[in-house]
Parts: C-alpha cells; sequence; structure tokens
C-alpha cells in the first residue's frame, strides 16, 4: 500500500510539474512546435515508462477483475498528454509520421546552406517569425503583420543582432529588415524553375534539421483578400447593436445588445453603413478599437475580427483548421501563393521554403488551415525583393545626404 502511494504521489508530482510549465510557456507566448519537440522526446518516456504491476493480484482485486484491470492499465500521465495536446495542437510523432526525425533526417544536407539564411525574429523578445536572409549587406525579408515594438534576429550562429524595418510591403505581408553591424551575411539563393505540384519541400529553421517537411499540394494562385468581420446585427439606423452572434469576434469583446459604437479606430462612425465600412476596411485577424456607448457610460474595447466570407460558419470552420494547430491571423489577401501540407506554427512563417536542390522556392507567408501553408512564389520574390532593396538604397541615400539650408554659401554672400 505504501509503495502504491509514493507511486501515486510522484506521478501526481511530475504531472503538476509538467503542467506549470506548460501553462507558464502559454502564458509567455512560447510554445511553438519546435520548442514542444524538444521537450516530447523527454516526456514520451516517462508516460511509457510508468511500470504495470508484475504482482499477482490479492484476493479482493480478483473478486473485481474488471476494476482492477481498469487501475493497472491506466496510465497517470495520461491527463498530462491530453491536456498538453488540448492546449498546444502538439500531437506525440510516431517514427510512421512525415516530421519524425528519422524523416527529416534525409534531408540534412538538403538545408544545410539555407539555414544559414534563416534567422529566428523577435519581437519583444518573443519568437513571433522566420526571417530570410536576402543580401550581404544584411537585408532580411520576413512576415511583416507579425512584426512590433523591437525586433532583433538570431542567427544560425546563435548571436542576437537589433533590426529595424526599413520597407514594407502591405499587399504581400512583408517587410524588409537591416541587420546591424558592417560584416557579410549569407544570402539565399533562389530556385530560378517553376516548382511542381508534387515536389518535396523543407522548411529550415536552425537546427541540423528542417522545422518541417511537406509536398506542394496546389500550383500559385490567388488568394482573395477577406474581409474583416464582427459578428453583430445592427440597428437599421444608427450603429446600435442588436444582435451578438456566440462566438464571434464582438462576443468575445464583451459587446452586448443595445451597446452603441461610436468609434472605431478614432473615427467617428454616425450610422449603420458607417461601422460596416469601417470594419471591411480591415482584413481577419485585425485588431480594431470600438468606442462604446452603454447606457451612461463610455468605455473602450478591443475586438479581434474575423472572417466574413465564412459568417455564421467561422466557429466550425476555424475548430477543424486548427485541429492541426494555430492558424496565421493574416492568410488571405495574397496576389501569387503557392500552397503546400508542410505543418508549421504561425510564427515560423516568413523564412524559407527549400526544393530537393537546397534552394529557395519561395518563403513560408501564413499557415492557413489544418493541411495547408502558403508560400510566395520566388518568381513573385526575386523582382519584389530587388525593388525593395532599391528602395532602401535611394531612401538611405535621401537620408545620409546633407542639407544646405537656402540662401547660404552663395558667392559674394
Amino acid at each position: 500500500m505504501f509503495l502504491r502511494t509514493t507511486k501515486t504521489r510522484e506521478s501526481g508530482a511530475r504531472q503538476a510539474t509538467l503542467m506549470g510549465a506548460t501553462r507558464a510557456w502559454l502564458r509567455q507566448g512560447v510554445v511553438t512546435a519546435g520548442a514542444m519537440a524538444l521537450l516530447w522526446p523527454a516526456i514520451t518516456p516517462v508516460w511509457s515508462a510508468e511500470p504495470k504491476s508484475a504482482a499477482k493480484p490479492s484476493t479482493s482485486a480478483a473478486s473485481k477483475p474488471g476494476k482492477a484491470a481498469a487501475e493497472t492499465a491506466r496510465n497517470p500521465l495520461d491527463d498530462v498528454k491530453q491536456w498538453v495536446e488540448r492546449n498546444t495542437g502538439l500531437r506525440e510523432v510516431s517514427d510512421r509520421q512525415r516530421d519524425h526525425e528519422s524523416i527529416r533526417a534525409a534531408f540534412r544536407d538538403v538545408i544545410k546552406s539555407a539555414r544559414q539564411s534563416t534567422v529566428r525574429i523577435l519581437a519583444d523578445d518573443l519568437s513571433v517569425a522566420f526571417g530570410t536572409i536576402v543580401s550581404e549587406e544584411g537585408l532580411v525579408l520576413t512576415k511583416a503583420s507579425e512584426l512590433r515594438g523591437q525586433i532583433k534576429c538570431v542567427l544560425s550562429d546563435k548571436r542576437t543582432l537589433t533590426a529595424r524595418i526599413v520597407v514594407v510591403r502591405p499587399e504581400h505581408d512583408l517587410a524588409l529588415l537591416r541587420l546591424e553591424g558592417t560584416e557579410k551575411f549569407s544570402a539565399i539563393e533562389w530556385c530560378v524553375e517553376a516548382p511542381t505540384v508534387g515536389n518535396f519541400l523543407a522548411t529550415p529553421g536552425h537546427g541540423e534539421l528542417p522545422t518541417a517537411i511537406g509536398v506542394i499540394s496546389v500550383a500559385p494562385r490567388r488568394i482573395a483578400a477577406a474581409f474583416g468581420y464582427l459578428g453583430v446585427g445592427l440597428d437599421q439606423a444608427r450603429p446600435r447593436v442588436t444582435l451578438i452572434q456566440p462566438g464571434s469576434s464582438a462576443d468575445k469583446a464583451g459587446l452586448q445588445v443595445d451597446d452603441l459604437v461610436l468609434r472605431v479606430n478614432g473615427e467617428k462612425v454616425d450610422d449603420r453603413e458607417m461601422l460596416q465600412q469601417q470594419i471591411r476596411k480591415h482584413p481577419p485577424g485585425d485588431k480594431v478599437e470600438l468606442q462604446v456607448r452603454r447606457g451612461e457610460h463610455e468605455f473602450k474595447v478591443v475586438a479581434v475580427l474575423g472572417d466574413l466570407q465564412t459568417g455564421l460558419q467561422q466557429d466550425r470552420v476555424d475548430f477543424q483548421n486548427r485541429l492541426g494547430g494555430g492558424l496565421s491571423s493574416r492568410r488571405a489577401g495574397f496576389d501569387s501563393v503557392l500552397q503546400h501540407d508542410t505543418v508549421l506554427n504561425p510564427n515560423e512563417c516568413g523564412g524559407p521554403v527549400i526544393d530537393l536542390d537546397g534552394k529557395a522556392i519561395g518563403i513560408n507567408i501564413a499557415r492557413a488551415g489544418r493541411v495547408a501553408s502558403y508560400a510566395i512564389p520566388a518568381d513573385v520574390l526575386r523582382p519584389l525583393v530587388a525593388r525593395m532593396i532599391a528602395d532602401h538604397a535611394r531612401e538611405s541615400n535621401l537620408a545620409d545626404r546633407p542639407v544646405v539650408e537656402s540662401g547660404t554659401n552663395k558667392a559674394g554672400g
């Protein structure tokens, strides 16, 4: 009895420790498939190593074979496993699955060069994206909508350099960063051939093995922009809320029936149409600040907009898509993207995606669904990056040019 109690206490302690650690990671926003994958091999043996009793059942246990079998078969840490899977979207990877280490090891040499051109983007010290070095002078291309606050880049050699945004292309959700320093960096090598549906791809990180691998599933195509969706019914005239869709952006923001919306991001709205126009200026995933009057009180709330195209089915669609993990906030409104089935986390977008020759066929720009990730193709990026670099050079030259005040340095002056 004492041994059984001690074993139960040890299991409970392990359970509490793991749950506490995972909660902290979730709260800090640092749980990624990569980070959890490092922990997973350590967790799995603990689960699988839980010993089953080899002792013969007592007379009382034998009289209740069903109960005894259930107690013997139950793994005390199954609850932990279920809790981690439910809260992180991570699943234990078997050796038969594509992202198992033994499978990814086949791509070790494929990504060897490209991972030198891959950086990890930190925004206010949180990991928000990958980045791709596109110039020896230290220019980095990444996903613009994830950037905020102080930006740093972690290089493949683990050094961390500060960076600043120099050019943004919102229509592509791309930003060009400039790393500090004057050293030469390893720039990515672009593929010049059109990618073929069915080809294998690899997404490099900083490890010797790729972060994930996948297959091109759809040829490059346009993804129409989606309109932001608040999820409210409105009065025929005033921007007064008459209905709240359960689970919608408005519901999650705390809006209530009879609330009167006065402003959106500081812009005054006088009627129903003005409110709708302001909301539809923003894509799904954008945050909007609403100034609201409720009775005699005025206050502000922030709502994260949903997707107008899916409307009333938004919760169901999001649930289905998120079965494979989180989705990128900006995942629509691209002129040309190729689709592949690599399973990425949103903060693993922005870096290169590589073919079997080790060349970049594009840059991962969004995790769009359970089996869909988008990449902007190299044939779009090559001229676009050249223009962005030229724009940066032109702006830098103007900034460095000395200012000559009007009316000075004139002959005889």
